[in-house]
């Protein structure tokens, strides 16, 4: 803390909620270290090593870079891309999710 002493005020009746966590390396979150990940931590499977998002006028996309026990690799998503495009590039999700009833679904790659 900034040096006061403070206490918590919890109520009797209900436990303490996390509303959020950041778990970072380094002296202070503004200026935080990503760590590295060994790569047999994925047993060969792709994770992403940086992430960012491109906006200009109407283009919008997520650029990866990513690495495995097999090299480094770059792919980008465009908003709207067809999914088996991205499957394209990035191999089969770990797993898909669908909602309900409705057709609506989504793919999660649990190491990216």
């Amino acid at each position: 803390t900034n040096g006061s002493s403070s206490s918590l005020n919890l109520l009797r009746d209900s436990p303490p909620l996390l509303s959020s966590m950041k778990l970072f390396k380094g002296g202070s979150f503004t200026r935080q270290v990503t760590p590295c990940m060994p790569v047999d931590t994925f047993l060969g499977d792709l994770y992403v090593t940086d992430c960012s998002i491109v906006r200009g006028g109407l283009q919008r996309q997520i650029m990866l870079s990513m690495t495995s026990g097999q090299g480094e690799f770059k792919a980008v998503l465009d908003f709207g891309m067809r999914p088996t495009r991205i499957t394209g590039l990035l191999g089969s999700p770990s797993d898909i999710y669908y909602k309900g009833k409705s057709s609506n679904y989504f793919y999660n790659y649990f190491t990216l």
